[in-house]
């Protein structure tokens, strides 16, 4: 439309923070942490304890991104400005965040995670190998139906803030009807139909919170009374962006994601590279895809 891409939005895949309530209960932790630095220490406790934390930073769909950048951001760091052209990420604050990353990797978790995708890290917390990940609301809903005693421990939580705020990545879902398609009034009258809250209402609450819908008019819906403990996944709506935020979306960004320039940079860091190699490589790539100069 006028040369833009046009979709009508419906939800967001939130990606927060799973965790172990009665294992962090063990280590004096009654609160899940507030910050990136009180999440590192009551890491090293559990991971003490035989329950370390399973963060995945291989290259999966959407649980490495999920997590790297909200860091990223909540240290101040950034991949590319407003204008689309400029790589920020070379700066003081995305060398603070990677510095960071490297820590918590080396003092909450295992080697494995370096290899991780979005499978592992949901098969490893039912199978009581790690206390806490990142990920979507599928590890409760599978084990409620599998694994009722690990569901009855089991809660959300916001990611933590670090010194620049607290940051989620928004997962935007949406429906798009192509130019080319041959029924295009039918289309038309499809989501006209499926949009109406009659129809809207039930795929949302079917959907055990995966799906978090945009509209403030659906934050006080009975979707959410059922289980409580999906709640984080509406309220981190308020600080989700889209990956590359502040810059755009677009080829270039779809591209960033796609060769992992981020998370490769964090992983990296986690293998021992140094802040400043890995740091320069990152920006190098973004430069090349984004052909700043």
């Amino acid at each position: 439309v006028n040369k833009k891409w046009k979709a009508v939005p419906w939800g967001n895949i939130g990606q927060l923070e799973v965790y172990r309530t009665d294992w962090f209960k063990e280590v004096g932790v009654t609160k899940f942490p507030d910050t990136w630095e009180d999440l590192l220490a009551a890491g090293r406790l559990l991971k003490k304890k035989g329950h370390p934390f399973g963060f995945e930073i291989g290259h999966g769909f959407g649980d490495n991104h999920g997590w790297m950048y909200p860091l990223l951001w909540s240290y101040g760091g950034r991949e590319v400005d407003r204008d689309g052209k400029t790589v920020l990420i070379d700066s003081s604050e995305t060398a603070k965040a990677v510095d960071f990353c490297r820590k918590f990797y080396q003092e909450t978790m295992f080697e494995d995670v370096l290899g991780w995708t979005d499978v592992n890290n949901n098969k490893a917390f039912l199978g009581e190998q790690i206390s806490c990940t990142n990920n979507a609301s599928s590890i409760l809903v599978v084990a409620k139906r599998d694994f009722p005693e690990i569901a009855k421990v089991t809660d959300h939580a916001l990611n933590p803030q670090g010194p620049k705020g607290r940051y989620h990545l928004l997962n935007a879902q949406s429906l798009a009807l192509l130019s080319y398609a041959p029924d295009q009034a039918a289309a038309k009258a499809f989501l006209r139909w499926l949009y109406d809250d009659k129809q809207l209402s039930r795929w949302l609450a079917a959907g055990d919170a995966y799906y978090a819908p945009f509209l403030h008019s659906y934050d006080n819906h009975p979707m959410w009374q059922p289980e409580p403990r999906y709640m984080p996944f509406k309220e981190s709506l308020k600080t989700s962006r889209p990956h590359t935020w502040p810059g755009p979306q677009g080829t270039a960004a779809s591209e960033s994601v796609a060769k992992y320039v981020l998370v490769d940079m964090f992983a990296k860091a986690c293998r021992g590279d140094s802040t400043k190699d890995v740091i320069a490589t990152a920006a190098s790539q973004l430069k090349q895809i984004y052909k700043a100069k």
